[in-house]
């Protein structure tokens, strides 16, 4: 009997190719496709269209509470508000915070008044140049209080530069943008 070399089947070798370009398909759609679909519409499966995931919201919520915690103050209260206020921060902005806690607090001493603060709206505006981080834009109103009269509101626009250090979104950086 003659030495006769098996041939492939030319629709064997098609339907091999074509399995493994189905498995790696496969591979890509979970891992990479559903987890980001999922985030999208985790929170709210019916949420319109350009609303927050649930990490955008996360950092958004870092943003305003930070925003209060830096413009809110009690003379009463003014260590555990400072701290209050450092803890959300990160980098230049804790620096600059920590250099002022002195001037900041013989100015509420001297005038006799308390800082407080309300966010009233806050937008996400997208990464940083760098990419490290996210920007948040803050607008709220902010106010003196002498003993228990609250002043006229203040309107403050915000640009708060937040970065994910440990786990936690911290302020790092904080510009006042004008109000229009």
């Amino acid at each position: 009997m003659p030495d006769n070399p098996r041939r492939l089947n030319p629709p064997l070798i098609a339907a091999g190719v074509a399995a493994v370009i189905a498995a790696a398909l496969a591979v890509v759609f979970f891992v990479v496709v559903l987890p980001d679909y999922n985030d999208r519409t985790s929170a709210n499966s019916n949420a319109a269209h350009g609303q927050f995931t649930a990490a955008e919201r996360t950092v958004v919520n870092a943003a305003t509470i930070e925003a209060e915690n830096i413009q809110t103050y009690a003379r009463a209260t003014f260590d555990r508000d400072w701290n209050r206020a450092l803890a959300g921060a990160t980098g230049g902005l804790k620096s600059d915070l920590t250099s002022r806690k002195a001037t900041t607090l013989d100015a509420l001493t001297k005038g006799k008044i308390d800082l407080t603060a309300t966010v009233t709206n806050a937008a996400l505006l997208g990464p940083t140049d760098d990419g490290k981080g996210l920007i948040v834009l803050v607008t709220m109103n902010g106010y003196q209080v002498q003993g228990k009269t609250k002043g006229v509101p203040i309107p403050q626009r915000l640009a708060l530069t937040m970065v994910k250090v440990g786990g936690k979104w911290l302020a790092s950086d904080v510009s006042q943008r004008g109000l229009s």
